[in-house]
């Protein structure tokens, strides 16, 4: 199953928090305990450099991830090392690729970051 990709502006160097249900092929919501594993990659669009070390990560209520037990609900806290912009550019893309697996089937969803550069930081 794959969700469409979204966007959303964070600023440089600031916390932000991500949520999203993870849903099945049904649209329902996959409950914790079906979970065989969840990664995430996270990139520059532009390069492809890796940010944070978050190259198929485990976030399965790890690496400042949590997972509901029953509603689907991924909530991830972005650190100032996630919101880093690497090239000075005024706006910056940065793509997060999230992946679960669950009784044999597999779900993508991807959410992409415009981090905004402000100055003198």
């Amino acid at each position: 199953m794959s969700v469409a990709t979204l966007t959303t502006v964070v600023d440089e160097k600031a916390t932000a928090v991500y949520s999203v249900v993870l849903k099945d092929e049904n649209a329902v919501a996959v409950p914790l305990a079906s979970l065989t594993s969840l990664i995430l990659t996270y990139y520059d669009v532009a390069t492809g450099a890796i940010i944070n070390g978050r190259n198929a990560q485990n976030i399965l209520n790890a690496n400042n991830c949590t997972f509901g037990a029953t509603n689907g609900t991924l909530t991830w806290t972005l650190q100032t090392t996630d919101t880093v912009n690497l090239s000075g550019v005024p706006f910056e893309l940065h793509a997060a690729l999230i992946k679960w697996q669950w009784a044999g089937k597999v779900g993508t969803h991807t959410v992409n970051f415009f981090v905004r550069n402000v100055e003198k930081i």
